[in-house]
């Protein structure tokens, strides 16, 4: 995963085909986050004001 919106370090790209291969590569958005937070509560843990 590449947080930033540099392109990945020619050295820790791979190919589909590297390893066990079969591998996939995209982009997360937003919505990739904000769709799959916890519920809220969590067992005693709330998320903060604001969130």
């Amino acid at each position: 995963m590449n947080p930033s919106t540099n392109p990945t370090a020619h050295d820790l790209r791979g190919s589909p085909d590297t390893g066990a291969g079969r591998h996939w590569w995209r982009k997360l958005r937003p919505y990739d986050f904000y769709d799959h937070q916890l519920p809220e509560p969590v067992g005693p843990c709330c998320k903060p004001d604001g969130w």
